[in-house]
């Protein structure tokens, strides 16, 4: 359980990764395939810079020049 939490999300965030993602994709559309249902995903890809949302952000070495 440990192992696959490490390969699914972020180390320092403890974030979802896109392996997550992609996993999850992947198994709405075979469980929609099996039941004759539909899916959508929507995917929003954000680009901000780590320091303007993250307090602390300095102090945790994500402010990098």
């Amino acid at each position: 359980a440990q192992l696959q939490h490490q390969a699914f999300h972020d180390p320092l965030t403890g974030l979802a990764n896109r392996a997550l993602f992609a996993d999850r994709v992947e198994h709405a559309v075979a469980r929609s395939s099996r039941h004759r249902e539909s899916v959508a995903v929507l995917f929003l890809w954000m680009i901000v810079p780590l320091g303007s949302i993250a307090p602390g952000a300095t102090t945790s070495g994500l402010n990098r020049p």
